[in-house]
């Protein structure tokens, strides 16, 4: 492989291709620091642009690295994390969004802006020192001896039984054996997809299939309302195309990203109709599907001059405010938590069949009380609390600089041992499906990371055992080259004598 590539010409190499990107991304870069260093809004201070200013080109580093193929595997895993700190907590310095996200007393401040500088250089510290330790060792490999009929057939049955809990059993809640079912079948959507798009599974009836499949799927994500459920299917494909593709789809890209600014600023009024004893509480997905595009649709006629397009989007991304607002009332007048909300990670591996009784995240409703985000007779307000933000809660400065530096490092071991150059397609798939939904950090620790273990563990083992190959040792005869299967070694070593 290695000779194939030196001999290809250089225009058609991959990695140069993506070097000549480098350029006009560092130049844009340098253009936009200019600008908000000179253009920036009146509120926001001298200090805070500059500071601001290193945070935007913080986020671009991953990909410039990416590009010129530093410190990473074939998967856009870092430069991924860099445009969520990107969206949630550096372009908020310079865009204030028309609503605050949460109630905040004040603006945003220069301690929060320089924690997520600070944050962020502690994050990639851990990363890139520790990815360059070693190399990929294969140790979390789950596709040895695979039989690729067998796979199919385990892959199938984990979108079957996925499909079925969302349409026929209607889940209230999500239990250990529903993650791994749920993580199964995303990775057969990603794993069959991967090998349609690179013409290794050419079957009419299983692409009309997994089409069919995938509908299904995504009108379960959209009525639901969490605009979350349909951006990580849509995610997952994105990886999923990159990873056979090496190249961005920009046409999908572009017309998902105008729909669901869209429906971004249509969902608060779709949930009152669904969510809260509305007209359309029992009605079926695919009338609430419909509902939501005409809401929709019709915002985009009803829409104010004045209001930006995907104005709600620019406010639910936005979690500086929400940093400002813990920084300005962490130590003093409310305590450190000193490793509080990380004890649960405990007993997280401990799945709830064995321990009926098992406690459940509560995390995000009792932060929003303590922080008097939400009224003390208030039971259902719950606010995603990022892991900066988690960790500055915790321990202050220290969790920011040592606990971003301890969480780089060990996205490094995963980025090593599910992102490597030349490992099998159903072990890349597998570490997609684990590491993916980690790149967008807006939910506390324990609720996004103390799963990924026993999700592991699970479908390794399924895997492994279902899908295993035996092969079965074989023997030369003579000159001819030709071999046998051990079950007639034993007649043929008594017909030759030995």
């Amino acid at each position: 492989m290695d000779l194939l590539i030196k001999a290809m010409p250089a225009h058609s190499h991959p990695g140069f291709r993506a070097r000549q990107l480098t350029a006009p991304l560092v130049l844009a870069l340098f253009g936009l620091c200019v600008f908000v260093l000179f253009r920036h809004p009146d509120e926001v201070t001298d200090v805070q642009a500059r500071l601001g200013s290193i945070g935007l080109c913080l986020s671009v580093l991953p990909s410039i690295l990416f590009l010129n193929r530093i410190g990473s595997g074939p998967m856009p895993f870092m430069p991924a994390i860099g445009g969520f700190y990107l969206l949630a907590f550096v372009l908020p310095v310079f865009i204030t969004p028309e609503v605050p996200s949460i109630p905040i007393s004040a603006g945003v401040s220069t301690k929060a802006i320089l924690i997520v500088d600070l944050a962020l250089l502690s994050l990639y510290a851990g990363f890139y020192v520790a990815r360059q330790m070693k190399r990929y060792t294969g140790l979390l490999s789950v596709g040895v001896n695979h039989s690729v009929a067998r796979l199919h057939a385990v892959l199938w049955t984990f979108i079957v039984l996925h499909l079925f809990e969302l349409y026929v059993i209607r889940r209230g809640g999500l239990n250990s054996l529903s993650y791994v079912i749920d993580s199964g079948c995303l990775v057969g959507y990603a794993y069959l997809f991967c090998k349609r798009i690179s013409g290794e599974w050419k079957s009419g009836i299983g692409t009309l299939l997994l089409g069919f499949c995938l509908a299904l799927e995504l009108v379960k994500r959209i009525s639901s309302g969490l605009l979350a459920e349909p951006l990580e299917l849509t995610l997952l494909a994105g990886f999923s195309y990159w990873i056979v593709k090496r190249r961005i789809p920009w046409v999908p890209v572009v017309a998902i990203a105008l729909l669901t600014f869209k429906l971004q600023d249509a969902k608060v009024e779709y949930r009152n109709l669904t969510w809260f004893n509305g007209t359309l509480t029992d009605a079926s997905s695919w009338e609430k599907l419909k509902s939501f595009v005409s809401l929709a649709y019709s915002e985009h006629h009803n829409t104010h001059e004045d209001k930006r397009l995907g104005g709600s989007f620019i406010t639910r991304a936005d979690q500086l405010g929400f940093l400002t607002e813990v920084t300005n009332q962490t130590p003093d007048p409310i305590p450190y938590w000193r490793g509080e909300t990380y004890t649960i990670l405990f007993y997280k591996l401990i799945p709830r069949l064995i321990w009926p009784d098992k406690p459940i995240e509560r995390l995000g409703v009792d932060f929003s009380l303590r922080y008097g985000l939400r009224g003390i007779s208030d039971e259902t307000t719950s606010i995603n609390v990022p892991w900066i933000i988690e960790l500055y809660a915790n321990f202050g400065w220290t969790g920011i600089i040592a606990g971003m530096g301890v969480i780089g490092a060990g996205f490094a071991f995963l980025d090593r041992e599910f992102n490597a150059r030349r490992m099998p397609l159903l072990d890349r798939v597998v570490g997609t499906v684990i590491l993916f939904d980690l790149i967008y950090q807006e939910s506390n620790f324990s609720l996004m990371v103390g799963n990924k273990v026993l999700i592991y563990i699970s479908l390794a083992l399924i895997f492994k055992f279902a899908t295993r190959v035996t092969m079965r040792p074989r023997v030369v005869l003579g000159r001819t080259g030709r071999t046998l299967p051990a079950h007639a070694r034993s007649a043929y070593s008594q017909s030759s004598g030995c």
